[in-house]
């Protein structure tokens, strides 16, 4: 615009009448306020827009979080219902001399918890055990979705207790045969239809 402007004041010089380079110069004006209007306004969308980002931004972070929360509540929610739960039956195990070691056999059974749901559970053989030696007996299922399951037995009592880790569920208690000796039999009838498992709930 400056330039346009220069050029025009040489033509006046050679006789362009004044109220026209006065009227140029007013255009060029008003050419160069609409440009920096329109800069103003492209840097405002700009902030505006950088705003709204940074607004979203924190929209879902809280979101996440919230939904972090939730899932921490509603797993707890779930342990405190395998922390309740029992067998029916309560007597599901056994243990039987396997010719070099023994075998506990965790009979099917339905699982129920301390929500009133229930679900069932298939039964399988935890096998080269120890002779005469008392086991606890879970296996973990943090979903309570039942079904085939791997059951596994400890010496450790705190180990088989209910969320000892996540998803953990207690099955009650068998000691093996001596070598050559009878079947033994073992489990857990709550009292009240309540946990009564080893040591105290978590």
């Amino acid at each position: 615009m400056a330039r346009l402007l220069s050029r025009l004041r040489d033509f006046g010089i050679a006789g362009l009448p004044s109220s026209l380079l006065t009227w140029s110069q007013r255009v060029c004006e008003q050419i160069e306020a609409t440009f920096s209007s329109q800069q103003d306004q492209i840097t405002a969308i700009a902030a505006l827009q950088a705003t709204q980002t940074a607004q979203l931004a924190q929209i879902l972070a809280a979101q996440a979080a919230a939904d972090a929360a939730q899932t921490t509540a509603d797993t707890a929610k779930k342990n405190d219902a395998i922390s309740a739960s029992w067998t029916s039956p309560g007597s599901i195990l056994s243990a039987s001399d396997a010719g070099s070691n023994a075998t506990i056999t965790v009979a099917g059974h339905t699982r129920h918890y301390g929500d009133v749901s229930s679900v069932s559970v298939t039964g399988a053989n935890i096998t080269a055990l120890a002779y005469s030696t008392f086991y606890n007996v879970y296996y973990d299922d943090p979903t309570r979705a039942g079904g085939a399951v791997t059951f596994h037995a400890t010496t450790d009592p705190n180990l088989a207790l209910p969320n000892a880790a996540s998803g953990r569920h207690f099955c009650g208690t068998v000691t093996t045969p001596a070598s050559g000796g009878g079947t033994t039999s073992g489990g857990y009838t709550p009292s009240g239809g309540g946990y009564t498992g080893p040591g105290a709930i978590p």
